[in-house]
């Protein structure tokens, strides 16, 4: 049915919405929705915005407490004057004005941290090991050593956190600054960080690893105190090892540490008696049971009790005779454990020396050395000092002296004295008596009950010869027509060939201690030595001794009454006395009214034993007066050409005397220049 054009219209009014206009619209309100929600959030949205505000002001609350702890820390420091060192974190950090919850929100990392040593002279540790005993640089001690590393305190790393951001701090220009650009949204981490500790590791030598346990040391424990960490080591073998010290991943300080397990010993030493070994390692005194590492130098020494002094060294038992000092340096290993030292002691004794043009007495205390002089003047009454002494205070001790051998059938002697030290200057040094200015004299005693006699000499044998010249300076040897028995008799007391014997060996061109022996010393000797004695040792009464020489044309007096020449029979010789009775152009006869021999004797006699208050004085005497008979002096008498001057022991006095080869001698011995000659 056709609809009409008013029913037409009617349905062309009526409105809808068309898909495509339904579709857009979708689109339209999505594109609206994401500009809603990128407004709301996004790094620039609205709700970011109002979290980063919060932030910002939270985070600017705790800067300014962080730089209120700036000025705090400041102000201190500036108050105390040690503002100079500046201000660090680590000092914000421990303040104790800086609130807690500020604190809080801290981050401190340790993984920058330097390790370094306590104590720098470990930095090369030796342990010392001996069947599980070990010692520390020598110092006794356990079977561990210890090292000590220190930790770092202002080396750390710091972050503030706030809202869970992490912003790096640091101070400039005097303020707590914090890195806004360089933030992290995850906590820092890092190794080493704090609380972790100091990291221990072992590298043997060569090794190509680190290990826990090297072969050679072991890490026993490790602890920490503070910011010290103590490591405790034990050895386990000979060798070397390197320890490694790390504190997260930065190394010790300097290097590491270097440790070495080396052997120790202890040396023996067995019993001694007068004395004792003191052990030294660098100056110090050490323990004798102490344990040195191999290769240790020391020193042993020697020391012997009051009054006694080093005398040998044996090691083993047996005598050392290469070491012949009271001291000796020992190197310390497996050889020189395995010797026990001991030493020997003996009373200590003075000696005399020549040096030079001079002698000296050194004291057997071991003070300084006394030069002997034959000035008076310089005796040790007036010189307190003991630099210098009065020869004569020395003659006639017994001295140590051992001759290579001695002729049996002239008797021994087993003492010998200091006779005379020859001070005299003489031609170019040599002294009055030739031997050199400085020369010591020994004479052998004329032992009681052994009666040293010479050989029956050949008087037919009448040779001059010069040799005496030398010891009798005064006495002319070559007179013309010497052919007198006393010429005979004194070149056979001063052959030097004969008593060879009493030197210190039997071959006089290799003697070590003396330059030769005589038969006995001549008469200007003995007067040289006994007035040194007597000027060193007065006693009232006694007179000092004189010796002149006599011409063939000498007249001998007595008070005016002229005695006449001397016969045709003598000869060339001494006559003897004291200084005021004989002088220099005269000769009297020294007459007792009763013998005849008088005229050529002293009647002063010589000092006794009695007449001298110490039994030390006395025992020296002996050196003069052998107090038992007769002993040859080796100078010619002037009173007959037979006769040689001896010393009377009996009735103590100088005389000529008929030549009796039964008479005891004493032999002379001349030491050489440098040699050391000790008291008993």
């Amino acid at each position: 049915m056709l609809k009409t054009r008013e029913e037409k219209n009617t349905l062309k009014d009526k409105k809808g919405i068309t898909l495509i206009a339904l579709v857009i619209t979708i689109i339209v309100l999505l594109i609206l929705a994401g500009v809603s929600i990128m407004t709301l959030t996004g790094d620039n949205g609205l709700l970011t915005r109002t979290v980063g505000a919060k932030n910002k002001t939270t985070l600017a609350g705790m800067e300014e407490e962080l730089n209120l702890a700036y000025m705090s820390v400041y102000t201190g420091k500036a108050g105390s004057g040690a503002i100079n060192s500046g201000v660090s974190l680590d000092e914000i950090y421990n303040d104790t004005s800086l609130p807690s919850e500020i604190k809080n929100h801290i981050i401190r990392l340790g993984g920058v941290s330097t390790v370094s040593l306590v104590d720098t002279n470990q930095r090369n540790v030796t342990i010392l090991a001996e069947a599980g005993a070990i010692t520390s640089n020598g110092t006794a001690g356990t079977n561990t050593v210890s090292i000590q590393v220190e930790e770092g305190s202002n080396s750390y790393a710091y972050w503030l956190e706030s809202e869970g951001v992490y912003y790096p701090m640091s101070i400039a220009n005097g303020r707590v600054v914090l890195d806004k650009e360089n933030i992290s949204t995850t906590e820092p981490t890092g190794e080493g960080s704090l609380g972790s500790g100091i990291e221990v590791t072992f590298k043997d030598s060569g090794a190509a690893e680190a290990t826990e346990n090297s072969s050679y040391v072991t890490k026993k424990s490790t602890s920490k105190s503070g910011n010290i960490t103590t490591i405790t080591l034990e050895a386990a073998g000979a060798g070397s090892t390197e320890v490694v010290v790390k504190s997260g991943n930065i190394g010790l300080t300097g290097g590491n540490i270097s440790v070495i397990v080396s052997p120790v010993y202890t040396l023996q030493f067995g019993t001694m008696t007068n004395g004792d070994i003191v052990i030294t390692t660098g100056g110090q005194e050490r323990a004798k049971n102490t344990k040195y590492a191999s290769g240790t130098q020391i020193v042993l020494t020697a020391k012997g009790d009051t009054g006694y002094a080093f005398d040998k060294w044996y090691d083993n038992g047996t005598e050392n005779s290469s070491v012949a000092t009271a001291s000796r340096n020992v190197t310390v290993n497996a050889e020189t454990a395995a010797v026990t030292y001991t030493a020997t002691f003996v009373k200590p004794v003075a000696y005399f020396k020549q040096e030079g043009t001079k002698a000296y007495y050194y004291p057997a205390d071991g003070t300084e050395r006394i030069e002997i002089t034959n000035n008076p003047a310089d005796s040790l009454a007036t010189n307190p000092t003991g630099k210098k002494e009065y020869v004569g205070r020395y003659l006639g001790m017994e001295v140590e002296y051992t001759p290579y051998q001695k002729f049996s059938d002239r008797g021994t002697s087993s003492t010998y004295r200091l006779f005379y030290i020859d001070l005299d200057a003489g031609t170019n040094n040599k002294g009055k008596y030739g031997d050199g200015q400085g020369t010591i004299y020994l004479k052998a005693d004329q032992d009681s009950g052994k009666t040293a006699t010479l050989d029956s000499i050949d008087t037919t044998n009448k040779t001059d010869v010069n040799v005496m010249a030398a010891y009798n300076p005064k006495w002319n040897a070559s007179y013309s027509g010497s052919t007198y028995d006393n010429v005979t008799y004194v070149k056979y007391l001063l052959d030097k060939g004969i008593w060879r014997g009493y030197t210190d060996t039997g071959n006089l061109s290799t003697a070590e201690i003396a330059n030769y022996a005589v038969g006995a010393p001549s008469l200007e000797m003995w007067i040289d030595s006994y007035n040194a004695f007597l000027r060193a040792n007065p006693v009232s009464g006694k007179k000092e001794y004189n010796c002149t020489v006599t011409q063939d044309t000498t007249t001998i007096l007595t008070g005016s009454t002229k005695k006449g020449p001397v016969g045709t029979n003598s000869g060339k010789g001494y006559y003897v006395g004291t200084k005021e009775q004989v002088s220099t152009n005269t000769v009297e006869a020294y007459y007792n009214g009763t013998n005849s021999d008088g005229y050529y004797t002293a009647t002063d006699s010589l000092a006794k034993g009695s007449d001298y208050s110490t039994d030390e004085i006395k025992d020296r005497l002996k050196a003069w007066n052998p107090e038992t008979s007769y002993y040859w002096l080796a100078s010619p008498s002037a009173h007959y050409s037979y006769r040689v001057m001896i010393v009377s022991g009996n009735s103590s006095f100088v005389s000529n005397n008929s030549y009796n080869d039964g008479l005891a001698f004493c032999p002379l011995v001349s030491i050489k220049s440098g040699v050391s000659i000790q008291e008993k």
